[in-house]
């Protein structure tokens, strides 16, 4: 009896029980007042930043920079001056310079193909860029943007000539039943499927006929090309012009017949990619 009297009797509950009074504040996380809260856990505000100092123009950093900024693509942390860059760059220059000479003279020695002349120091080219810095860098500013929006138009085209080509043999081989002897026939002989609807002439077999400058066409010197009194001069230690002499017909330099064929393929790719560069100029200008 007494246990359902307490039952019944909430005054007999004890202390503990029951609903929270109002004096008690739950934190983050379910805590009762007297646990530590998560609020210490975030960071605290960040205070306002101080407005910008500007530079004192007559500070020594400030009057070093028209000297120092047109050097700083070019210098390393490790350089204790300009003279460090100089040399570095001098070096890169110079192999440059061995590197093409040597491809020239073995592309003669084999082909008797002529490559565009290298200066025969890497001195001439450095004192030709003393002698007008400002000129040089516009030249040669204008020739990388000329080359790689020529490189990107060979890419855009060879693109589209290898997706026609591909379209033009699915539509062949599916016209024919799957036979593979018509399969790849289709289109006049020494054209390109699909090359003809694009613009690009009736003589591109294949995309690497576009790439000018990307597969090295722009190097080689054609026997027929009329070439500047500068360039001449330096080709002028070349005997030969080409695999085969002009005037008798036969084998330039005693090369292999293997070689003169070779070179004569180089050379007929080399002038069909360079009519094709000047059709894909001209289109460009209209």
């Amino acid at each position: 009896a007494s246990m359902a009297d307490s039952a019944k009797s909430p005054a007999k509950v004890g202390a503990g029980s029951g609903p929270p009074s109002s004096s008690s504040k739950v934190t983050l996380g379910g805590s009762h007042e007297g646990h530590r809260p998560l609020a210490h856990l975030m960071p605290p505000p960040r205070s306002a930043l101080p407005p910008e100092e500007k530079e004192d123009p007559n500070s020594n950093r400030a009057l070093r920079a028209p000297l120092v900024e047109p050097y700083a693509p070019y210098v390393q942390g490790t350089d204790t001056c300009l003279v460090d860059a100089r040399r570095r760059l001098r070096i890169a220059l110079d192999q440059t310079r061995h590197i093409r000479a040597a491809f020239t003279e073995r592309i003669y020695a084999k082909y008797r193909v002529v490559c565009r002349p290298v200066p025969n120091t890497t001195d001439d080219i450095v004192e030709n860029i003393r002698r007008d810095p400002f000129s040089i860098k516009e030249v040669l500013d204008k020739e990388h943007r000329a080359v790689k929006d020529e490189k990107d138009m060979e890419k855009r085209e060879a693109q589209r000539l290898n997706a026609a080509v591909q379209a033009a043999a699915n539509a062949s081989a599916a016209a024919a039943g799957g036979d593979g002897a018509t399969a790849g026939g289709a289109g006049a002989p020494g054209s390109s499927p699909g090359s003809m609807g694009l613009g690009l002439g009736p003589n591109v077999d294949n995309a690497d006929q576009l790439s000018w400058f990307s597969a090295g066409l722009s190097l080689v010197v054609l026997p027929e090309e009329e070439i500047s009194e500068e360039d001449a001069a330096l080709l002028s230690r070349f005997e030969h012009r080409g695999p085969t002499d002009p005037e008798t017909g036969c084998r330039a330099g005693g090369i292999s017949g293997a070689s003169a064929t070779a070179a004569e393929v180089i050379l007929d790719r080399v002038r069909r990619g360079s009519a094709l560069r000047a059709e894909r100029k001209k289109r460009k200008r209209l």
